[in-house]
């Protein structure tokens, strides 16, 4: 099965920080050991670099930047970041966690990207009172997106639990499906 950019990038980006260090289990700052700031830096570097999958620039630019931050902030420790490259299942459970932890936070506006690209090709996009319904469909569920991310990709997981592209499966659920169906019903009556 072939992977997507996203769990390339983040197999990539475990052995870049495996080189480029994590603080020491030593450090009695943190419970738990974060990345380095340099590492961050370099996923985010890394991250921006890829195409796959495919978005704008600035909503590459939003979750690149965000993803570095949440694992600046500790989304993934150190031996999490090691067994992101392992086959097995503790290669499975790291590559979760980060897409959970790293990943689901972010998507919010890629998701907002796909949604507004779909919705302007489609034929209710051909018109003004249709762009006005895109553009009020793609604000309610990125908006909603961003409160229940976490909670869509984990039940995602439940699907296919090493999935290979987060994106397209957050889009796929029962949930996320759902809240769309509703956003269009409230816009079209809004507009």
């Amino acid at each position: 099965m072939r992977r997507s950019g996203i769990i390339f990038s983040i197999v990539i980006f475990g052995f870049a920080l495996l080189r480029t260090g994590c603080p020491a289990h030593a450090d009695a700052t943190p419970a738990v050991p974060v990345i380095t700031k340099d590492a961050a830096n370099k996923f985010y570097s890394d991250c921006l670099n890829h195409s796959d999958p495919p978005m704008s620039a600035d909503a590459r630019q939003s979750m690149c930047a965000c993803t570095s931050a949440q694992l600046a902030k500790g989304a993934m420790s150190p031996d999490d970041m090691a067994a992101l490259s392992d086959k097995g299942q503790k290669g499975i459970a790291a590559r979760n966690k980060m897409l959970v932890d790293g990943y689901a936070p972010c998507l919010a506006d890629p998701i907002r990207d796909i949604i507004q690209a779909e919705c302007l090709r489609s034929p209710r996009g051909q018109t003004a009172d249709g762009r006005k319904i895109c553009a009020c469909v793609v604000k309610l569920t990125g908006d909603w997106y961003a409160l229940s991310g976490r909670q869509v990709i984990a039940l995602a997981m439940k699907a296919d639990a090493d999935m290979s592209n987060p994106i397209a499966r957050a889009m796929q659920t029962a949930e996320f499906k759902s809240e769309e169906e509703k956003n269009i019903k409230s816009c079209q009556q809004e507009h």
